[in-house]
C-alpha cells in the first residue's frame, strides 16, 4: 500500500479483522491481553520521536490499539509498539510525496 505526504495514516499493533487479529499484545500463550501501559513510540520523517500511551491511543479490543498519524515530509515513519512488561512490536512505513 503507498501512503502520501498529508495523508492520514493508521498506525496499529494489529492487522486483519477484528474477530480473528494478527499481532496485538499478546501473552506467552497467545492470548490477547491489555498491558498495564501500552505505548506507541515513532518518529514521522524530519520529526521528533514522539511517545504516546495509555488512553491517549485509540484501543480497538483486548490488546488491539492504533493511533492515526499525518506526516508532513516524505521519507520513512519508524516506530514501536511496546509496555512496561517488555513487550515490543517495531514497524517501518514508507512515505511517498504527495502525487500532482
Amino acid at each position: 500500500m503507498s501512503y502520501y505526504v498529508g495523508q492520514a495514516i493508521t498506525l496499529s499493533n494489529w492487522t486483519g479483522p477484528l474477530a480473528t487479529p494478527t499481532g496485538g499484545y499478546r501473552d506467552a500463550t497467545g492470548a490477547l491481553y491489555d498491558p498495564a501501559t501500552p505505548t506507541l513510540r515513532y518518529r514521522l520523517p524530519g520529526a521528533a520521536v514522539t511517545s504516546v500511551s495509555g488512553g491517549s491511543l485509540t484501543k480497538d479490543g483486548v490488546g488491539l490499539y492504533h493511533q492515526v498519524v499525518t506526516p508532513t515530509a516524505d521519507g520513512v515513519i519508524v516506530g514501536a509498539w511496546l509496555s512496561n512488561d517488555g513487550a515490543y512490536q517495531s514497524f517501518t512505513v514508507d512515505v511517498q510525496p504527495a502525487p500532482i
